[in-house]
């Protein structure tokens, strides 16, 4: 399996250049996804991102030891659905996607890989109870006769989209939405369960995560409420 990183915004809510790249304990935010997810996956991290920022993400993940294949997109107005399907281009096999803006315990993932059923073209990994998230403003996950509706303006749901995912149906995505430039990721995923794709919800509710969209989450993961978090990843990494 191999891990599949969507680093393709331009973090205009944090206002500090490339969202992937800005500083979380001296690290770039996409260090802890990479070290997380990655420790699962068995082959050299995809990462896709915009063009202008491809050297930079290159020289900022070999100074923290990290080699990985970057996807460029050249099409810095697309949506987050498009850069998916240019990384999903790229492999053959099964993928482990992750957001690049989420950290997360390592039994996140390993709760997701466990519990994805093996007739599931996606697996995402959700959460009925997330602690350190704004719920506001978080993807909600809605499950209705065999079908699964992914959208932030949800108020009745089943789940919290976490952010990490399995993609089996690797093939499948692609021939269906190529091409596709208005995609975000949750409507991809709508379109595809609405289409007869078979998405299930993997319950990692108790593994803590939280997300980086403002200032006031980046505060909180330096020195707020969510730092305890991030102690502890770097911990059990030897990062400390």
């Amino acid at each position: 399996m191999r891990l599949l990183i969507v680093a393709a915004g331009f973090g205009t809510r944090l206002r500090k250049g490339a969202k992937h790249l800005v500083s979380v304990w001296g690290r770039p935010l996409i260090y802890y996804p990479l070290s997380i997810a990655g420790a699962f996956a068995s082959k050299e991290p995809l990462v896709v991102v915009q063009s202008v920022y491809l050297e930079e993400t290159r020289a900022r993940l070999r100074e923290n030891g990290l080699d990985v294949e970057l996807v460029p997109s050249f099409c810095p107005h697309c949506e987050n659905g498009y850069s998916l399907l240019l990384g999903l281009q790229r492999v053959s096999e099964p993928v482990l996607l992750s957001v690049a803006d989420h950290i997360y315990e390592p039994c996140l993932v390993a709760r997701l890989l466990s519990g994805c059923p093996s007739d599931a073209g996606v697996c995402v990994a959700g959460d009925k109870d997330p602690k350190l998230v704004d719920i506001e403003e978080a993807t909600k996950v809605k499950i209705s006769d065999g079908r699964v509706r992914f959208s932030k303006s949800l108020e009745d749901y089943d789940y919290v989209d976490t952010g990490v995912f399995i993609v089996r149906d690797v093939r499948g995505l692609v021939e269906r939405f190529e091409g596709r430039r208005d995609l975000t990721m949750n409507m991809l995923w709508s379109e595809y369960s609405a289409s007869g794709g078979v998405i299930t919800v993997v319950d990692v509710t108790g593994c803590r995560w939280g997300d980086v969209d403002t200032e006031g989450d980046l505060a909180s993961f330096e020195s707020g409420g969510r730092r305890v978090l991030l102690e502890e990843i770097l911990l059990e990494s030897g990062g400390l």
